[in-house]
């Protein structure tokens, strides 16, 4: 079955605008933040396996991920391996 990574974003916004106690708010905005720039990575991981790019499965596919759409030739691409930085 595939994860619709899509479903981190919806998940970092609804920890975003909840309201708690200070110690549980910065958990919530820290884990907000992780979710959504894994959805992210993971959406831009597969498009580029999609497009035939080899990502292998460790650590490194974030830099390989984030440089493939830094130094493309694309403005668009170029921007979102921006974001992921």
């Amino acid at each position: 079955m595939m994860f619709n990574w899509s479903g981190y974003l919806d998940l970092a916004k609804e920890l975003a605008g909840q309201t708690a106690g200070q110690a549980t708010e910065e958990a919530k905005l820290r884990s907000s933040a992780s979710r959504a720039y894994y959805a992210a990575f993971c959406r831009a991981r597969n498009y580029l396996r999609d497009e035939g790019c080899s990502i292998p499965p460790t650590g490194i596919a974030h830099v390989i991920v984030r440089d493939e759409f830094k130094f493309s030739t694309d403005k668009q691409h170029r921007k979102i391996g921006q974001n992921l930085e």
